[in-house]
């Protein structure tokens, strides 16, 4: 395709001259204008400037104003590192302050998809996280920060009888029934062993792969026989 974002790219990369003394700032530069690769600060504000239609420059004042209107707590330090050193790292805590930015812009479930996946460059919503579940119920009903924060509390403890486990896709249909915060409680009191675990799916598939690879040298053309008959393998 003409059009192909990974083919534009790599078609400028070819411009580059290697020969040239400032090659190594040329480069940089390059890699820089390309999204996935530009500091988070710079997705965060060309993000936020398209979805709230703000500029670029006026964004950091733009989230400072909208975490205090909404009395989201955050850290003066935090943002001030993103959009002038690095931004956060891999890992939960930084997950929920991508849910604070979501609901101090009063985003809705697919911009907050968006800003997991093209800003912070992970996966979007994930259903088996019971602050993820519980945020994108109120993102979805139009709920705001207090709610979630309320719905936080009433995380249910273990119940013995409650640990089948069910597929992350079902969790994920099910939350379109839920309509109330106290129809959310309920479901999460049932399906509490669900929001322990994290990737079971994958993990299964993963270790499957593995063991064929380590049972028998002579069978270690398997995998690729697999992944090659394979039509979709975002799975994997």
């Amino acid at each position: 395709m003409e059009n192909n974002y990974t083919q534009i790219c790599e078609n400028k990369s070819w411009s580059l001259n290697g020969d040239e003394e400032d090659i190594g700032k040329k480069v940089l530069q390059f890699l820089q204008e390309c999204s996935e690769t530009a500091t988070f600060g710079a997705r965060l504000k060309r993000f936020i400037a398209k979805e709230c239609g703000v500029s670029e420059d006026s964004v950091p004042q733009y989230l400072k104003g909208r975490l205090q209107a909404e009395e989201i707590d955050m850290n003066s330090n935090t943002l001030r590192n993103w959009f002038s050193k690095a931004g956060p790292k891999k890992g939960d805590h930084s997950r929920d302050l991508m849910l604070r930015v979501a609901f101090a812009l009063r985003l809705n479930v697919e911009q907050t998809n968006l800003l997991f996946q093209k800003v912070y460059l992970d996966r979007g919503l994930y259903p088996r996280r019971f602050e993820e579940y519980a945020a994108e119920f109120c993102l979805r009903e139009g709920l705001g920060w207090t709610v979630w924060q309320s719905l936080l509390k009433q995380y249910p403890s273990a119940e013995e009888e409650n640990e089948q486990t069910v597929y992350t896709r079902v969790l994920q249909q099910d939350l379109d029934g839920i309509k109330t915060p106290e129809e959310a409680a309920e479901y999460w009191k049932k399906h509490f062993h669900n929001f322990t675990i994290r990737n079971k799916s994958a993990r299964e598939v993963l270790q499957n792969l593995v063991r064929k690879v380590k049972g028998n040298k002579d069978r270690t053309g398997e995998m690729d026989r697999e992944l090659e008959g394979r039509n979709d393998k975002s799975d994997i």
